[in-house]
């Protein structure tokens, strides 16, 4: 459905929807940076697919914080523009979560210096208080 035009930005949030968050590290991972690949070129449906993940968090579906965490670090060692927006996205919620532990703030500044500008950007609009990166 992705390659159809018009229907990238809802193949993103289905594919999104299918991510266990909640599942063992390798898994969280593989699937996240898999969903990143598959948007390659596409900031807009990387952007929509990591807002669908903000919103599995938000309404309270089971998540590994330990997964995404390490899920987070492998899409923001990533180049690619996607793996760095769902990265921020997936950080912001899960760090405010969680009340910026150690990890989160660290891949925060992670994304803070990726080679995407957009990503930088992004990054640096989230607000993890006083805490240090």
């Amino acid at each position: 459905m992705a390659e159809h035009p018009g229907y990238a930005r809802l193949a993103a949030t289905l594919a999104a929807s299918a991510v266990d968050l909640d599942a063992e590290v390798e898994q969280v991972a593989g699937e996240l940076l898999e969903l990143a690949a598959g948007l390659a070129g596409r900031p807009d449906a990387a952007v929509r697919a990591g807002e669908h993940l903000v919103a599995m968090v938000a309404i309270g579906e089971p998540w590994d914080p330990a997964a995404v965490l390490a899920a987070v670090d492998a899409l923001a060692a990533r180049e690619e523009s996607a793996a760095g927006l769902i990265a921020t996205r997936l950080a912001g919620i899960a760090g405010a979560r969680l009340d910026w532990p150690q990890g989160y703030r660290s891949v925060v500044g992670a994304l803070r210096r990726h080679s995407d500008p957009i990503v930088v950007e992004e990054a640096l609009d989230l607000d993890i208080g006083a805490a240090r990166v």
